[in-house]
């Protein structure tokens, strides 16, 4: 289509597609904020140790929108949601009181050797099937028909819940 304008067309595709892409971030990032902003309960009780606390705790809880800026204007809370967010700054868990950074480290290890050992799996059962493929044979209704049994299968009996 483009002929000897080839890699022209290729930047052009390419910045049109990163503007998407910024578009989206924006977009998941306002969604995000505005969720968190309407979720019901008071940030300032939440982050006490003893959720609720009491009467005494209650009363110290006047300073935490302070120190937590949620006195702050909206768009300038938004800035600096977005700001935190570009340094990687994901703030401190509710329930275990560490950054979530912290956690997030922690767990990548087990997240990346499961993708990479799922993939494998599923590259060493496809590709054999897939070569086996023809149409009505035996080995192609049953691999069919293991694919939807297993995207039909409850959560509950797989023990992921």
């Amino acid at each position: 289509m483009c002929g000897a304008a080839g890699r022209l067309c290729m930047a052009i595709y390419l910045c049109r597609r990163l503007l998407h892409a910024v578009f989206v971030l924006v977009a998941v990032s306002v969604i995000v904020f505005t969720a968190v902003h309407l979720a019901p309960g008071d940030p300032a009780l939440m982050m006490m140790p003893n959720f609720g606390g009491t009467l005494a705790d209650r009363e110290d809880s006047g300073q935490h929108p302070q120190r937590m800026g949620l006195d702050r204007p909206l768009h300038v809370q938004y800035l600096d949601f977005v700001s935190r967010l570009m340094l990687l700054d994901f703030g401190n868990s509710l329930h275990a009181h560490i950054p979530v950074r912290k956690m997030l480290g922690e767990r990548l290890g087990a997240t990346v050797e499961l993708t990479v050992v799922s993939m494998l799996f599923a590259t060493l059962v496809a590709i054999p099937l897939a070569s086996r493929r023809r149409v009505g044979a035996t080995v192609s209704w049953m691999s069919s028909a293991g694919c939807w049994l297993c995207s039909a299968w409850p959560r509950r009996h797989s023990g992921s819940d």
